[in-house]
């Protein structure tokens, strides 16, 4: 008798200490939203949100949207080139709005290529540009005619078939 008593007072209390426990390991991940906006208040797209410390990382979406599930007080890192990167510590807000300043001082030594971007002084192939004034007057029907013969070693062809 003495035994079901206990059992009818322990029963309920061990069944509330695991429904605690399992509501705080729950409560440690919880999804974010944010905005990542320029200086003018338009919309970045692209830009890379990471999650320091883990290998979680999303992009915003052409709205400059993003959504992810983080723990609190991780800290996130928000980067796009061109722009100075930032970093927000995830408090007890859910939504974030975030403006990306311009940062000019950089821009000139990231080279963006076909395959990937390299700083400038990393890349071992040879580079070919050409700017708007040189395509300003040229009567084309799309910009790979514009190309054709403006940078050495670059072939354009079009041959009509998905790619």
């Amino acid at each position: 008798m003495k035994n079901q008593g206990r059992l009818r007072f322990t029963y309920p209390i061990l069944m509330l200490s695991m429904i605690l426990i399992c509501l705080n390991s729950f409560a440690q991940q919880r999804e974010i939203q944010g905005t990542v906006k320029d200086e003018n208040k338009l919309a970045i797209e692209a830009v890379s949100v990471n999650n320091k410390g883990t290998t979680q990382q999303v992009q915003t979406d052409r709205n400059g949207h993003f959504k992810m599930t983080v723990a609190h007080g991780s800290v996130l890192s928000i980067s796009y080139i061109g722009y100075k990167t930032q970093e927000l510590k995830v408090d007890n807000a859910s939504i974030y709005n975030i403006i990306l300043v311009k940062d000019n001082t950089a821009l000139d030594e990231v080279v963006v290529i076909g395959y990937g971007t390299v700083k400038k002084k990393d890349l071992t192939g040879s580079l070919a540009s050409v700017g708007a004034e040189a395509m300003k007057d040229k009567p084309v029907a799309n910009v790979g005619e514009a190309l054709q013969g403006r940078a050495s070693g670059v072939q354009v062809i079009n041959s009509g078939a998905p790619a």
